[in-house]
This record gives structure tokens, sequence and C-alpha cells, in this order.
């Protein structure tokens, strides 16, 4: 009998043992040790990131554009292979250009969607209102889509921009008109009261400050009010401003269609954002001697491999949409994160993929004229190129400038 009760009781043991044993490998993925941390978003065939946009608010256009041209390349890499084995999928959340839904939707994309890091969030504050949280979590957000210098400066360890800053670009066109032989110059500005336009609004004085040049009126915009602006330019005009720097998006055409009613023809001046040839597609006649800037070649230059590559996939997979300049700057952002997926191995981490990014140097395979990052520059890129109006299309009046 005590033979039978130590028999049972060893039985017991054992599959106590096994029941243990099987709960602790349903707590590890397989192939995955106990030490191993497991990376969320990434398994051996995929990697998942989080993508915010305007949907459905005043920039749902952009918005939507840029997705459909971040898609647009990531299903090239995928058809190509992926990277290191892995397919990229992209989950697209609308923040409707709101800083508070665009944390939320943040938080959501990481708490319940699961993904590996954050990228090509539209707007300088919905992107901005990320900071502490990828900070806090050690989330990287690569490619912010917006040129505010506050996503490099100061210094944040997860956040990698890819453009000549908002202040960059005010202080470079400052030196083109100054460089071309104008005279007599006066600036004004009509500006969106908002991150965005104030960082365009410090490029424009310091630009002025450079040359000694008198800025006679800044004019600011509220976005969701009405684009009437009516009284801004008549502000400006009987102040004397012969050159206006608009930092507006899609409201530029307002403006300019405004001036050339009221008669009142300054030298405008845009910042990227309206630089997209739908801007001067709108507002027609009004547009002629624009001056705007890109931070990277146009969707249509003729030779550059981005920007042919583009069109080619555009015409493989979506003939019927129009090439267009946030299309292809969505496009451009993929291209960036793709090589630094690349740069990271094929261990993936999203610590390893900080470190992959800040390997990057002169990296030419984005419409950029180069990215370059290192373990404390996160700004990416330094130049831009000057666009003019001209029969109805911004062109190239300059190749890459920077500030020198």
């Amino acid at each position: 009998m005590e033979n039978l009760k130590a028999v049972v009781i060893a039985i017991i043991l054992i599959v106590v043992i096994v029941l243990l044993f099987m709960f602790k490998a349903e707590e590890v993925s397989p192939g995955i040790t106990d030490t191993e941390e497991v990376t969320p978003g990434v398994t051996d065939t995929e990697v998942l990131i989080g993508n915010i946009q305007d949907l459905s608010g005043p920039m749902a256009y952009l918005g939507g554009e840029l997705k459909h041209g971040a898609e647009l390349y990531f299903r090239h890499v995928n058809e190509s292979g992926g990277v290191y084995g892995r397919k990229i999928k992209m989950i697209t959340e609308d923040h409707q250009y709101n800083p508070a839904m665009s944390l939320g939707a943040a938080k959501k994309l990481l708490d319940q969607d699961g993904v590996f890091c954050l990228f090509n969030v539209i707007g300088t504050a919905p992107a901005t209102a990320l900071f502490d949280l990828v900070q806090e979590r050690e989330i990287p957000l690569i490619a912010p889509a917006t040129n505010a210098s506050t996503m490099s400066n100061p210094f944040k360890r997860y956040v990698f921009a890819t453009d000549t800053p908002y202040d960059a670009q005010g202080r470079i066109m400052s030196n083109y008109i100054v460089g071309r032989g104008d005279t007599d110059i006066k600036f004004g500005a009509i500006y969106q009261d908002d991150d965005f336009g104030k960082d365009c609004l410090k490029g424009i004085r310091e630009g002025a400050e450079a040359h000694g040049i008198e800025v006679v009126g800044e004019e600011p915009f509220q976005r969701g009010g009405a684009p009437e602006f009516g009284p801004q330019l008549t502000s400006l005009r009987e102040a004397g401003a012969t050159h206006i720097f608009l930092a507006l998006v899609l409201e530029t055409v307002h403006v300019l269609k405004t001036a050339e009613a009221m008669g009142y023809s300054p030298q405008f001046l845009g910042f990227a954002p309206a630089s997209d040839p739908k801007v001067a597609q709108a507002a027609g006649t009004a547009a002629e001697g624009f001056i705007t800037n890109i931070y990277m070649v146009p969707p249509s230059h003729p030779t550059h491999p981005s920007a042919v590559l583009y069109r080619e996939l555009l015409a493989k997979y979506d003939p019927e949409h129009t090439p267009g300049f946030y299309n292809f700057y969505g496009f451009a952002g993929a291209q960036v994160l793709a090589e630094g997926l690349n740069l990271a191995g094929e261990d993936l981490s999203r610590e390893r993929l900080v470190s992959g990014m800040e390997k990057m140097k002169d990296f030419k395979g984005s419409p950029h004229p180069s990215i370059t990052y290192g373990s404390i520059d996160r700004a990416g890129g330094t130049e831009t190129i000057l666009l003019q109006v001209t029969n109805g299309a911004p062109s190239p009046i300059t190749g890459f400038v920077g500030e020198g």
C-alpha cells in the first residue's frame, strides 16, 4: 500500500511539473528565451508601424496624400521581399489636425495595435504633442511630416526629422531675394498663429535682420477661421511691404486671389507646405511669380532615381492618381524609414532602429539632397530648392542651396 501511495505521489508531481512547464512555454514566444524581450510589432514576417494623419480635418487632402505615397513605397518594398524578409504593414489613425487626438491616436496604436514605431505624423502641433510619450516609452518617431525646427532642436533621442526646418527656409529665401538684386526691400508676413507659423516667422525676422531689412508688418491668421485676408493685405500695403512671406498652407490660395482682386502685387514667398502644384493651380493667374521652396527634388524631376521610381510605381499601381508633392513627400519618408530598418539589422528592436538611423550618413536613396544623422544629430536635411510659379506651375529657379 505504501508503494502504491509513493507511485501516486510521484505521478502527481510529474503532472504538476509538466503543467508548470507548459504554462511557462505559453508566456514565451516560440524561439525566444526567458531572458529575451519580445519587441512589439515585430515578427519574423512583419513589422507593424503606426501612422497618424489628418484624414477628416482642415488638412485632410494633405494627410490622404501622405498616406497614399507611403503605402505606395511600402508596397514596392513588400513585393521585393520586404526588409530582412519582413513585410512593412502600416496602420493609420486620424487626428483631424488636433494635438489631443494625435496623442490619443498614438496611445491607441501602441497599446491596442502594438505597433513597433510611429511614422510620418502630419503637423507641427500634432507631432509635438507626442514628444513626452515617445521619450517616456522609448518609441522611435521617424520622419514627422512637419519642417518645424523643434523636431530636431533641442535634441530628442527618439525623433528623427528629415526636412530643412521652416526657420532655415525663411533665411534661405531672404538670402535669395537679396542675392538676385532686389532693392528698397520691406518685408511683411501673414502667418498661421501656431507653432508652424511662429517657426516660419522666426526665420523671416532672422533673415531680415541679417540683411538690414525692415519688417513692416506681421499679420496673424487663426486656423479654423474664415479665410478672409483683405484686412491683412490692406494693412501690409499701407505699411509699404514689397515682399510678403506667407506662412500658410492651403490658405495661400485665398491670399493670392485676394491680392490680385485688390490690384496689389508685391513679391509673395511661401514655405514648403505651399509648394504643391495644386496650390498654384487653384490660385490661377494670381499665383504667377509666387516663390516657394521645397526640401527635396520635385516629383517631376526627369532623372532623379526616387522621382523616376515614384512615377513608375504610381503608373503601375494607381495610374489614376495625380502625382503631387505631398504624395511624393509620403513616399520619401517611407524610403527613409525603410533604410533605417535595413541599417538596424535583422535582429530588430526599437533601440536597434535608433542605432540604425544614427548610422545613416549622406543617404541619397530618397528625394532629399542627403540625409545624415548622428548620436546627437536628428536634423536630417539642411538645404532647399527655390521654386517660382511660371505659366501656372512651380519650376525650380535654383538647385539645392543652404544658408551659407
